[in-house]
């Protein structure tokens, strides 16, 4: 389908050309987002592999006091942390020569009989498709993007690509064995607050990261309101606009704002280092797009692998807010019960959650609820879920148990 329409144009202008110096400077095009967010990234080259596997070695502490007998001591342990490679393309068609009758056939050019030659051909793949498929990642795939299945035959949605930012976050914060770490106590950012917000977080960080070059990712909206607020505050004395920044006092951190971010509440951390920009020896450049043409009609086909993610979890932040809708505790329901009822097993998934509650027990290693213990009344059962880096998840359900009539 040809989706290159100039009827605007020869409406206001008419169905003919005049030559008089017209050229490229006139079409006036808006601004287009570039790669802000992967480019404080570090990019990697996975060599046309779709999988990037990585392994994330785990060490428990050796250090012991001397005896002559051997006490071995300490623990190692591998989990591999395979980063999957998101496939992607652009597929864009049109007829050059509907611009001869107009305005527009400066565009044509003055001599070259082969279509593909064409100045309007050139135009089109490094003006407005490149640089349109470049923001379309950068505002809808980047962070918010979670890749679905393409339909046959049908153009996927935006935001369905790639995995992007927000769904590392959100898989990390459920995975038991390489959590994320989540920071409460932050909530949704906010511009009126967002300077206390954002040093609080900051200072939930561990203290061995305070010299280290920690990037904080917000949206563009909360860096100008954090810098906002801290000169409100008056802590910002500055003789030059130049020396305005964004770092937070007292250490190597600073704060960011990205395109990608746009209309979240959100902040995640990590370093330079251990965010990955991933592609496979080919990305979406004039040069690797192939120009087709057919009968009078040119196209442009172009795919790459690519994606972002982690190299190690344990040096990612983010606030319990980011990520709260992805709660990996389920609870199996209990029905009413009379005091006199007996014991009931508590259930929960994953395995490993730990019930707390008025008339909860431990037996055997399962965790039992007693009506006759807990008594007549509504009882709130708390299952909680401690992740390897001390973070935990937590839901409850309600119990209701009633004295039997007569």
């Amino acid at each position: 389908m040809d989706e290159f329409t100039i009827d605007d144009i020869l409406e206001e202008y008419g169905h003919y050309y005049e030559k008089n110096n017209q050229s490229t400077q006139r079409m006036i095009m808006g601004f287009m987002e570039g790669p802000e967010t992967t480019k404080h990234g570090t990019h990697i080259d996975t060599k046309k592999d779709t999988i990037y596997k990585l392994v994330n070695p785990l060490f428990e502490s050796v250090l012991q006091s001397f005896q002559l007998e051997f006490t071995p001591k300490g623990k190692a342990s591998f989990l591999p942390n395979p980063i999957h490679l998101n496939h992607m393309k652009v597929d864009y068609s049109f007829f050059p020569q509907v611009i001869e009758d107009s305005w527009m056939a400066f565009l044509k050019g003055d001599s070259s009989r082969n279509i593909e030659d064409w100045p309007i051909v050139r135009y089109m793949l490094e003006v407005y498709l490149v640089q349109k498929a470049i923001e379309d990642k950068e505002l809808n795939e980047v962070y918010k993007g979670v890749f679905a299945e393409p339909q046959e035959g049908v153009a996927s949605a935006p935001g369905t690509n790639m995995d992007g930012i927000l769904k590392r976050l959100k898989d990390g914060a459920v995975d038991v064995a390489k959590p994320i770490n989540i920071i409460d106590g932050i909530g949704e950012l906010n511009v009126d607050t967002i300077f206390d917000q954002i040093e609080m977080y900051d200072e939930a960080i561990e203290d061995k990261y305070t010299g280290k070059k920690l990037i904080h990712f917000v949206s563009p909206q909360f860096k100008r309101a954090f810098l906002k607020d801290k000169r409100s505050k008056g802590y910002i004395w500055i003789d030059s606009v130049d020396k305005l920044t964004a770092d937070i006092d007292f250490t190597e951190h600073v704060i960011v704002g990205v395109p990608s971010m746009r209309g979240t509440k959100h902040i995640w951390t990590t370093l330079k280092e251990n965010f990955l920009h991933l592609t496979n020896g080919k990305d979406v450049s004039p040069n690797d797009v192939d120009i087709q043409k057919f009968n009078r009609q040119i196209k442009f086909l172009v795919d790459w692998w690519e994606t972002v993610g982690f190299g190690y979890n344990c040096m990612v932040w983010t606030t319990r807010e980011t990520v709260a809708d992805v709660n990996p505790i389920t609870i199996t329901a209990v029905d009413a019960k009379l005091t006199t009822s007996p014991a009931v097993t508590l259930q929960a998934t994953p395995a490993g959650c730990i019930f707390t509650g008025t008339g909860v027990t431990l037996v055997e290693g399962s965790y039992k609820f007693t009506p006759s213990v807990a008594g007549a009344g509504t009882h709130t059962i708390k299952a909680t879920l401690e992740m390897a880096n001390d973070n935990k998840w937590e839901k409850t359900i309600q119990i209701v148990v009633t004295v039997p009539e007569g």
